[in-house]
């Protein structure tokens, strides 16, 4: 049976730090563990997050978007090569501060506890439930308790879920619909893919 393993993070990055809300339950049971700890405000890190999406990844674009054209920064133009390098480099320093942030000492209690939970052979789940744009960007992949349990992954989600309606049970007179998104074609056929989607019975 899986584990979930649920740290839910109110507050900022830049000034009030945030209340972690640690709980710990196997799948489909009420919880065997809930803790409450602290990390710490983290302003480098938010702005390294902010610096790495928009300054280095975004800038290395995909291979089939359009480039301008004669546009110099500073007299020259920074090639491609140079700024997977310079984006690299900057992802692992936001990896560097996420770790250097988790090992907190006002978080070690947590990150301790959830050790002692855990066993290296369990399937884990580990649930990162916050609102913070920020925190919603980090690798979180990276955190070495992930890394430490190879059955674990991770997930995000807001700290406010709003339930839905069951879906009704489809009914055997129902027409199946597909949603098919034939996106950008260089290196595949997707006149195949069309094809193929249009020849389905009903």
């Amino acid at each position: 049976m899986k584990k979930l393993v649920v740290l839910r993070l109110d507050g900022d990055s830049c000034q009030q730090g945030f209340r972690v809300t640690l709980s710990m339950s196997r799948e489909g049971m009420s919880p065997s563990l809930e803790m409450t700890g602290y990390l710490p405000p983290a302003p480098e890190l938010a702005n390294q997050v902010q610096h790495h999406w928009l300054q280095n990844y975004r800038s290395i674009g995909a291979p089939y978007r359009i480039t301008p054209q004669g546009i110099l920064y500073d007299g020259s133009v920074t090639p491609l090569s140079d700024r997977i390098k310079q984006c690299k480099k900057s992802a692992d320093e936001l990896s560097h501060q996420l770790i250097t942030w988790l090992n907190a000492e006002q978080f070690r209690p947590l990150d301790r506890r959830l050790r002692e939970e855990l066993n290296r052979d369990e399937d884990i789940r580990v649930l990162i439930r916050t609102d913070d744009k920020d925190l919603q960007k980090l690798p979180w992949h990276l955190w070495d308790l992930i890394e430490h349990y190879p059955n674990a992954e991770v997930a995000l989600s807001p700290t406010k879920i709003d339930s839905r309606e069951p879906l009704s049970p489809a009914t055997g007179k129902a027409k199946v619909r597909i949603l098919a998104i034939l996106g950008h074609s260089e290196g595949i056929d997707i006149d195949a893919d069309r094809r193929l989607l249009e020849t389905l019975p009903n």
